[in-house]
């Protein structure tokens, strides 16, 4: 465990989350010096509706697809690997290089 730095608070706080600890990744033999074993999977998705079907069957642009998503509680990739980062599963370190891929 380690405080975040102000860059991940940055991060964090940009992204509309708070913790006062995160993880840091410690190697040994059995993960090969990385700190990782396996793998997680961090993802967006949403609930499909009517309401959504009805803007794809309109033609809506895609901000306002996005903004109903957001509206409807979507987690984004990227929030979804940061949360998983503050619950100790992963690191900001491997988000970051995650979803930049």
């Amino acid at each position: 465990e380690e405080s975040p730095t102000a860059l991940e608070i940055q991060l964090l706080e940009d992204n509309g989350l708070k913790t006062e600890t995160l993880y840091r990744a410690v190697g040994c033999e059995k993960c090969g010096g990385s700190g990782f074993t396996g793998r997680l999977v961090i993802a967006e998705s949403f609930v499909a509706s009517e309401e959504l079907e009805d803007l794809i069957t309109a033609m809506a642009g895609t901000m306002e697809i996005q903004q109903f998503l957001n509206s409807k509680g979507m987690v984004k990739l990227h929030k979804d690997g940061l949360i998983k980062a503050m619950q100790g599963l992963t690191t900001i370190k491997e988000v970051e290089k995650a979803v930049l891929l």
